[in-house]
């Protein structure tokens, strides 16, 4: 089954919420640096300012979303944060996403992309080593470097044409599949 990248908005909070929940505890360590409770990732999604930052989903068959990557920025350098449920991992999941948050990161002219990540991490190691990131260890944590190339006006379209499909496809996600089951 074709799994499709959407950027997300204001409306998926709850749906990001409960994504970040069902991480077990390890995955939320890793994902994040640090042990995390439920409490801590509400505060974390409640702080996603959406007209800065993007946020990329994958959403499985009911709508939940299966995998996640949240890009901000700092300066021209995007930062990179991505999971997938345990589930559907090793689907290529993490792959698509991380190919659609750099071209987004492309388009809106950031010189870099950025991961950084507990250096235990080995599979978030070994996944950015495949992408021809450059990754530094020190001290416990690693950064995964890739410098980007300059946006085409064609990567720019591409990129503009995409976020106009995921509003639309946005505004009929609440329609028709609400978190709280009530139709809007």
């Amino acid at each position: 089954m074709a799994r499709l990248v959407h950027e997300l908005g204001s409306l998926d909070r709850a749906r990001l919420v409960t994504h970040f929940a069902h991480l077990g505890a390890e995955d939320r360590r890793l994902r994040f640096g640090l042990a995390v409770s439920t409490e801590f990732l509400a505060d974390y999604v409640g702080g996603i300012d959406f007209t800065r930052d993007h946020v990329f989903g994958i959403f499985g068959d009911a709508f939940e979303l299966i995998a996640v990557a949240h890009m901000g920025r700092s300066g021209d350098v995007a930062e990179l944060g991505l999971s997938v449920l345990e589930p559907y991992r090793r689907e290529g999941l993490a792959k698509r996403l991380y190919v659609r948050a750099r071209q987004r990161a492309t388009a809106l002219g950031r010189r870099a992309l950025w991961i950084h990540f507990v250096s235990e991490n080995h599979a978030m190691a070994r996944f950015t080593r495949e992408l021809g990131m450059e990754v530094k260890m020190s001290q416990g944590e690693a950064d995964a470097h890739l410098a980007l190339p300059d946006a085409s006006p064609l990567q720019r379209g591409l990129d503009l044409y995409q976020c106009q499909i995921d509003g639309l496809l946005g505004t009929w996600r609440g329609l028709l599949a609400p978190v709280d089951g009530q139709a809007a």
